[in-house]
C-alpha cells in the first residue's frame, strides 16, 4: 500500500482579485483564487509541456510556409492571433508563455470563488477547462502570473529552487 496524505495543503496562497468585484444580493464579492505553491520545478514543468504544444518551424522553413503548416495547431492552442499580431518569432515565444501559465496554473489552482458560467450563472469548478479560461482574462491572468512568480523567486532565493 502506498500511503497518501488526504489532508489538505497548508501551504497555498490565495490571490485576491479586487478588480472584478461584484454584487449579488447585499453582499460583494471579491473573487479570489487559492493556489498550492509553486516552485522551479513546477515552473519548468510547465514550459515544457508549452514548448511541445506548440509548433516549431523546421530548419529553412519560411515563415508563411510555416504558418500554413502550423495554422490549425495555433488556432486550436489559441495562439493564432498573437503570432499573426506579434510576427512570428515574438508570437511564438508569447505563445509559449502564455500556455505555460495556463499549464501552470491549471496544476496549481485549488479553489476559486466568484466564478461561475457566464451563460447560466451557476458556480463552476476550477477544473481544466475553467482554469485556461480564467486565464484567457488578462488581468487574472496577469495576477496569478506576479503572485507565482514572488513565489517561485522566493523559492529560489532560498536556494530551494
Amino acid at each position: 500500500m502506498i500511503p497518501l496524505d488526504l489532508k489538505p495543503r497548508q501551504d497555498t496562497h490565495r490571490i485576491d482579485l479586487p478588480a472584478l468585484k461584484f454584487k449579488t444580493g447585499k453582499k460583494t464579492v471579491t473573487p479570489h483564487i487559492v493556489i498550492a505553491r509553486p516552485t522551479t520545478a513546477t515552473e519548468k514543468a510547465a514550459f515544457a509541456a508549452a514548448r511541445r504544444a506548440v509548433p516549431s518551424r523546421n530548419e529553412g522553413e519560411s515563415d508563411e510556409a510555416f504558418l500554413e503548416r502550423a495554422r490549425a495547431d495555433l488556432d486550436a492552442l489559441g495562439v493564432l492571433r498573437a503570432v499573426q499580431r506579434l510576427g512570428m518569432e515574438a508570437g511564438i515565444d508569447g505563445a509559449i508563455r502564455t500556455l505555460a501559465l495556463i499549464y501552470h496554473a491549471v496544476v496549481l489552482v485549488e479553489s476559486w470563488e466568484g466564478f461561475g458560467d457566464r451563460a447560466s450563472g451557476e458556480p463552476v469548478e476550477p477544473g481544466l477547462e475553467a482554469v485556461a479560461a480564467a486565464m484567457r482574462n488578462p488581468y487574472i491572468a496577469s495576477q496569478v502570473e506576479a503572485r507565482i512568480n514572488a513565489i517561485v523567486g522566493e523559492v529560489a532565493a532560498e536556494g530551494n529552487g
